[in-house]
């Protein structure tokens, strides 16, 4: 079977929460064929029914894609794609996401819905899919916090901590609890899911760090058998190392999260002087490794993971060969990294060695503005769900901090 790269480009600038210095690319999603021997991509097709598309997700059973867009002047959209056997993609369906700035995307379990957050006024949301995969209507939407009034991209640049921005929504390894990092408000909001309805409901939050930040938290990522979790924030360069609370996520009561270690993702001498801020975070695909974008000082950090507590060993920062790491993404075998560095408008690939936790820098290819790497076979993110076996005891939702407010 053949494998296929899907690089997302930003096509309009003037639209975003942040300011790219790349050039927009005239098609939004490029389709590449790879070559798992050597890592090699050779360009294969392009699509461009979605502006700005900034986030792909794979149905785990169907031959679906699924993107949407990202812009602050209006809501935003739900895109989902047929995957041909060539790997191109045919538009299925368009959905409003009822709100601006759309991140991030999540399926749940059992596969009836898909979760997503919208950036810009720290909304969540979730769409029905049915048996085949095709998305249905938006189900449930709330904000995480009732004083959100998103301002334009100038003040938001300058105090993006004056208000809540939901960065993502991560599912816990049982699928019952939803984790969404608050980049605005350096907190990680906890919401008890429920798969039959996709509805959810707030059940308290937990500070992104143990020290004065701001910290920015931005993505989450568990260990597929560790009992361990992996925070990145944004703003402050750093990881926070979490211990899951199992009998807490079974009760759905109390802290599903407890804070066991906080490290740099930048190297001990520092970033030399030049503004950084991470981007992704992601256990490798071994479970050996923990690797997380720095944008500026232009690298990803390697770390190796410690068993069995799940900390975090710094083993080195290898640079990207381009400028804003936004996103990077192994293929299945763990060999072959690609990394889509914005600003510099290409996709980098490294080779990394499992022996020595190394990575090297093999080759670069010509993108414009590329913002998220998408592997057919890649792991999906629902792949955690099934390392842990089901609570039997029914979770009742507890009083949040903040009542978050149904839209």
């Amino acid at each position: 079977m053949n494998s296929y790269v899907y690089v997302t480009c930003y096509n309009r600038f003037e639209n975003l929460a942040h300011a790219p210095s790349g050039k927009p690319s005239k098609d939004g999603i490029h389709v590449f064929s790879m070559d798992r021997e050597d890592g090699k991509l050779t360009w294969h097709s392009a699509e461009n029914s979605c502006p700005n598309p900034a986030f792909v997700r794979f149905h785990p059973h169907h031959d679906m894609l699924y993107t949407c867009s990202e812009s602050i002047t209006d809501n935003d959209r739900l895109y989902s794609y047929e995957v041909g056997k060539d790997g191109k993609l045919e538009l299925s369906e368009r959905r409003d996401l009822g709100g601006k700035s759309a991140c991030f995307l999540t399926i749940d379990k059992p596969r009836r819905h898909l979760l997503y957050v919208n950036y810009w006024d720290s909304t969540l949301g979730t769409v029905h899919l049915n048996e085949n995969g095709r998305v249905g209507e938006l189900k449930h939407l709330v904000r995480t916090e009732k004083n959100v009034v998103a301002r334009h991209r100038g003040d938001h640049l300058e105090n993006r901590q004056s208000e809540s921005h939901a960065h993502c929504i991560v599912l816990d390894r049982s699928g019952r609890v939803a984790f969404v990092p608050d980049l605005g408000r350096d907190v990680v909001h906890q919401f008890v899911y429920n798969d039959n309805t996709g509805e959810l409901v707030a059940a308290g939050r937990i500070n992104a760090s143990n020290v004065v930040g701001p910290h920015g938290p931005r993505y989450l990522d568990f260990h597929p058998t560790l009992n361990c979790a992996y925070l990145i924030n944004e703003l402050s360069c750093t990881i926070s190392v979490f211990e899951i609370n199992n009998e807490a996520i079974s009760e759905g009561a109390g802290e599903f999260l407890h804070l066991r270690q906080t490290i740099s993702t930048l190297p001990a001498e520092g970033s030399g002087g030049v503004k950084s801020t991470c981007g992704r975070i992601s256990v490798h695909e071994s479970g050996n490794f923990l690797f997380a974008s720095n944008r500026g000082h232009d690298s990803l950090s390697v770390y190796r993971i410690q068993e069995p507590s799940g900390d975090l060993e710094f083993l080195h920062c290898t640079k990207t060969g381009g400028k804003t790491p936004r996103h990077f993404k192994f293929e299945p075998t763990g060999r072959w990294c690609y990394v889509a560095n914005q600003d510099s408008n290409d996709v980098a690939v490294l080779k990394f060695d499992e022996q020595d936790g190394t990575l090297t820098w093999t080759s670069k290819y010509f993108v414009n503005s590329p913002n998220f790497i998408a592997i057919t076979g890649e792991r999906p993110h629902s792949q955690h769900y099934h390392w842990l076996p089901e609570p039997q005891t029914t979770v009742q939702p507890t009083k949040p901090h903040e009542e978050p407010v149904k839209i």
